[in-house]
């Protein structure tokens, strides 16, 4: 059946959270097929009694009321159409710069969303609105992202000791996998239509997680401390102030900017000089050679900081330059973001 909402204020979500209650704002019209009703004051969304942490929730509609339901395909009540949803989240946000979040599980504020005010992309689920500017992933990429999305809670997390399942749109056939380096990364997140961070998104997408503190142990999952505890810091001290989780010191993620090396690592200390007639090197799953001085030369950003670093390495501003596109790394993993979509 067709819905459709109109909105008094197409610049907020047609839901407000308070205090733990969600409520829908005045103003919202909402239209079932040939029945359209109107909401005039602030009414409430019936929520679960038992709320799963680490889970999206849809929040469906009809003359009924408003009633939010884990599930996406079968309606809570007959006649009820999603018109938007949440995220419950395993724990709360950062409050400030350095602060990290908690392990109180809560729905997180940033991640309501409703027909005319989310990400642009076909999976509204597993993101939050960062600075009113663009949606990101709340959760590092997991292996089955064919099945899970880019961004699920409690799922492995696909890095260069686990790799991915290849993407449908470039060979995969819902069983293979592929090594993760810089262009699997691009090529799974643009499968989901989304892309990549850029550095600048990162910096401010990581805000108010813990500055300088790696977790200590590979995290293996996605969430917070869904498989192991931190042997340094716990997982919640590396959520933003947007929530996004395991922001930094728990992988790095692979930005979408590239850099030139002419050197054999950036930390070698001694640069060469670059090649009158730059060397033939071969990529992988053969798609073509890269015209460069080394076989590293052209370096995709590392996002973040990982788990394994020294203390005061990681951090929302944290950049490294130290891999090459097609290396990969048990601690370089992926996080998705798509355009803010308003209508």
């Amino acid at each position: 059946m067709m819905i459709s909402i109109k909105k008094a204020d197409p610049f907020t979500p047609a839901f407000i959270l308070s205090g733990g209650t969600l409520s829908v704002r005045p103003g919202l019209e909402v239209s079932v097929g040939s029945y359209v009703f109107n909401v005039s004051t602030y009414t409430p969304v019936a929520l679960p009694t038992t709320m799963v942490a680490g889970t999206d929730y849809a929040v469906w509609a009809s003359p009924l009321g408003f009633e939010a339901s884990p599930s996406f395909d079968s309606a809570p009540s007959m006649g009820a159409e999603i018109v938007g949803g949440f995220h419950y989240a395993p724990g709360g946000n950062a409050t400030d710069v350095n602060t990290g979040g908690n392990a109180t599980p809560q729905i997180s504020p940033y991640s309501i969303w409703d027909l005319n005010f989310r990400p642009r992309c076909a999976n509204a689920r597993g993101m939050v609105l960062v600075a009113d500017s663009f949606w990101t992933d709340i959760y590092l990429l997991g292996v089955d992202h064919i099945v899970n999305g880019t961004s699920r809670n409690g799922v492995v997390i696909a890095d260069g000791g686990e790799p991915p399942r290849r993407p449908l749109t470039c060979g995969g056939n819902g069983v293979a996998k592929a090594a993760l380096d810089w262009w699997m990364a691009n090529e799974i997140m643009i499968s989901h239509g989304k892309k990549l961070l850029s550095y600048e998104e990162a910096c401010t997408a990581f805000f108010g997680a813990r500055e300088g503190v790696p977790r200590g142990n590979d995290p293996v999952t996605t969430g917070l401390a869904t498989t192991n505890t931190a042997s340094y810091a716990h997982d919640y001290m590396m959520t933003s102030k947007w929530g996004v989780i395991q922001a930094t010191g728990c992988q790095w993620v692979w930005g979408r900017e590239l850099g030139y090396s002419v050197g054999a690592s950036p930390y070698d200390g001694s640069p060469r000089t670059p090649q009158i007639k730059p060397d033939f090197y071969a990529m992988s799953d053969s798609r073509g050679v890269l015209i460069q001085d080394t076989e590293t030369a052209t370096r995709g950003a590392l996002l973040g900081g990982k788990w394994n670093a020294s203390v005061g390495q990681p951090g929302s501003r944290c950049l490294d330059w130290a891999d090459g596109v097609q290396l990969t790394s048990i601690s370089i993993s992926a996080r998705g973001r798509a355009d803010h979509w308003i209508r």
